[in-house]
């Protein structure tokens, strides 16, 4: 028979080994995510879920709204000067694409890109 002050003792023993095994596995998560969020790139995007096209598309409103109509060429040339990697090897195709498919925007022949009037 065990007195139950042996018994407490022991008892907080193994309370004490299993909380050095929690702390050893949170501090191996904290590191793991650490380690991902230095290796991706958009992890801070990655709440908005934000992807490429939207990040263009948006970036190409703001300068319609700023400027007017757009010719693709000048479009392309004010994205890329905002630093907005388009990485395709044919940029300004992906663009024209990208913008064709944001109902957003339009294109209008002698005019260039601008927003639609009632975008859905």
């Amino acid at each position: 028979m065990s007195d139950p002050l042996s018994r407490a003792m022991a008892d907080l023993s193994t309370k004490e080994a299993a909380m050095k095994e929690l702390q050893a596995e949170i501090d191996r998560l904290r590191s793991f995510v650490a380690m991902y969020r230095s290796y991706d790139d958009h992890a801070e995007e990655a709440e908005g879920k934000r992807s490429k096209k939207d990040i263009m598309g948006d970036a190409a409103i703001a300068l319609i709204k700023e400027n007017g109509p757009m010719s693709l060429s000048a479009l392309y040339a004010a994205i890329e000067g905002q630093g907005i990697e388009i990485g395709t090897k044919n940029p300004k195709q992906y663009l024209s694409t990208t913008f064709n498919r944001d109902r957003r925007l339009k294109f209008v022949d002698g005019k260039g890109w601008m927003l639609a009037r009632n975008p859905q």
